[in-house]
């Protein structure tokens, strides 16, 4: 009994010492679902205020988006990063032939399936963890991953604003084409 109690201490000990650190990043990000209509305009934003459900599932898959991993990687150079790499337990150059992707998507790939995006339950909160070998390493890539999330919905909201200013000044110059029409018939008539 002695015996096989020392076994298992000695297995666990060894094991515990050879397994490699890993460390886990965490940061927390407040998702608002923001109402701007500021045209009046109709079609242009949704009608129903009640999709909450719908808006928060959305985010929490950007969240884990390729994209958004593809973002990252670009931002922090990680594909041509050593350092990245051995934070994951893989050389930069094992592998890359064969699979076909480029430097960033490897990186993204990497990226994925070392993130854990958890919300909050009964708020507006995100928890996204990312785990790797380096301490260091992971708390960039949290932080990163939070920036690039933010970037990326400005972006989407900055091109929304874009369609919308399109959108309003044809219709500008349509109905500016109309009543320089109603002028001259209305001059005409005259």
């Amino acid at each position: 009994v002695l015996a096989i109690i020392g076994a298992s201490f000695a297995a666990g000990v060894t094991i515990t010492y050879l397994t490699p650190s890993r460390y886990t990043a965490t940061v927390q990000i407040q998702i608002d679902r923001s109402q701007k209509n500021v045209t009046n305009v109709e079609g242009l934003q949704s009608l129903a205020a009640d999709r909450d459900l719908e808006f928060y599932e959305t985010q929490y898959n950007l969240l884990k988006a390729k994209t958004l991993a593809q973002r990252v990687a670009r931002s922090l150079q990680l594909g041509q990063s050593d350092e990245f790499y051995a934070a994951h337990g893989v050389k930069r150059t094992q592998g890359a032939a064969k699979s076909g992707l480029s430097a960033d998507e490897r990186a993204a790939k990497l990226l994925l399936g070392a993130i854990t995006v958890t919300p909050i339950k009964n708020s507006r909160l995100v928890n996204v963890r990312y785990t790797c070998r380096s301490a260091t390493m992971a708390a960039r890539i949290a932080n990163a991953w939070a920036q690039q999330f933010i970037a990326a919905n400005l972006d989407r909201e900055f091109s929304s604003t874009a369609d919308a200013r399109t959108f309003l000044e044809g219709r500008l110059a349509t109905l500016k084409g109309n009543v320089e029409r109603s002028e001259r018939e209305a001059a005409l008539y005259a």
